[in-house]
Formats: structure tokens, sequence, C-alpha cells
């Protein structure tokens, strides 16, 4: 019942202007983030995700989703790099979805952000994105699929650990910045 008064609450933080800005904020950061990835089509390592989370922490599941769904349209504006695939586009809102369901309104803990940040990923990043690509660029799954686990594994603890010093560094905020 929490988890669903909790995605309820979060879609009223949309109506706040402090929630907007901030996200504004996190939209443009995640996108400049985007820019400063490396890698190939099929296999980019980045920290792209964190505004998305950080989002994801301060106001929630349904401004983080938008957070990471506008992010990956904007990216493709300023600097297209093919096509837009929904497919991609839904599983960037899909991350900050999840980590918002495991950390919005909720203590700072190592265990709950690292659950929200590797469902992310595997169902995300490894399944929606994967199978994405794989229909967009027709080719076979398990061709790009070592290569995708392989950077989620190197990215997802550096996520995790980086959106626990970010959340960390909110909390000693006064609360009128973020709240």
């Amino acid at each position: 019942m929490t988890t669903l008064r909790n995605i309820v609450k979060s879609a009223t933080e949309l109506r706040r202007v402090q929630c907007i800005t901030i996200c504004g904020v996190l939209l443009a950061l995640r996108v400049v983030l985007g820019f400063l990835s490396f890698g190939t089509d099929t296999c980019r390592i980045t920290i792209s995700t964190l505004p998305v989370y950080v989002s994801a922490y301060l106001f929630g599941p349904i401004p983080a989703a938008i957070v990471g769904a506008l992010g990956d349209i904007v990216t493709l504006i300023v600097k297209p790099t093919g096509p837009l695939n929904i497919g991609i586009t839904l599983a960037q809102a899909l991350m900050g979805f999840i980590v918002g369901i495991f950390i919005y309104n909720r203590p700072i803990s190592i265990i709950r952000s690292a659950l929200g940040c590797v469902t992310a990923s595997i169902v995300c990043s490894l399944g929606i994105t994967t199978v994405s690509i794989v229909a967009m660029y027709n080719t076979h799954f398990w061709a790009i699929f070592p290569t995708r686990a392989i950077t989620a594994a190197i990215t997802t603890p550096i996520i995790i650990i980086l959106l626990l010093i970010t959340q960390k560094a909110l909390n000693k905020l006064p609360k009128a910045i973020t709240q």
C-alpha cells in the first residue's frame, strides 16, 4: 500500500514549481552526461542515469520517468545518433520509475539503492534496451548481450556509489531547497 501511496504522491509533486525547476536542471544534466559517454551504439559506458535516479530520490517515480524519457528524446534532438527507438525511450522512463519505487520517500539505504539500481539495470538496460537494439539493428541477441552485461556490471556499482553520495549530500541541504 505504501508503494502505491508513494506513486500517487510523486505524481502530485509535478504541481510544484520546485519539482519542475529541479527536474529541468536534472534533465539538462542527464543530456550533458549522455554526451560524456564512450563505447559503441550497442555498448556505451555512461553515468547519464544518475540525474534520473536523483530525481527519483527527490520527487518519486513519476517525475523520474518523465526525466528519463525526455532525457532520451532531448539527447536525440540535440545530437542525433539514429532514429528514435521507442523501446529505448520506454526503458529510460522505466529505469527512473523502478528506482523511484525503491528510494522515494524512504530512508537512505545501500541495500534499497542497490536493489533499485540493479533491478533497473537488469529489466531495462539488459532486457528492454537490448531487445530494442536487436530489433533496430536486426542483429542476434546473443551477439550483443555479453558486451552489454559486462557494461552493466561495470557501470551499475559506480552508479550505486554515486547515488548514495548524492543522497547523503542532498540530505545535508536545507529542506527548503529540495522539498
